[in-house]
């Protein structure tokens, strides 16, 4: 039996560019996904754009995982408090 360890996932909208408005919106069925799986351990969501409200829904999310080790989430626009929180999470 195998089980899922990585998920990738970079958004481009119909233009080809990223977006923040309203982020939340592509990040909430990967969050919920995520609150049920106790397999993942990396998770790459960077260049996708994601705002700080994204953050905080991934977050929450990420925060009931146990097997989560690795959380990329370069070139987004979550501010500076959600990263910090991503990575007090991950230090757990």
């Amino acid at each position: 039996m195998y089980s899922l360890c990585a998920i990738s996932s970079t958004y481009k909208n119909k233009e080809g560019k990223g977006y923040s408005y309203k982020s939340e919106e592509f990040i909430k069925p990967i969050a919920e996904m995520l609150k049920t799986n106790t397999t993942i351990t990396e998770l790459n969501v960077s260049s996708n754009w994601l705002n700080a409200v994204a953050g905080g829904v991934l977050s929450d999310a990420i925060s009931t995982m146990r097997a989560m080790v690795s959380v990329n989430i370069l070139k987004n626009n979550i501010g500076a408090e959600q990263a910090q929180t991503l990575a007090a999470i991950l230090k757990e």
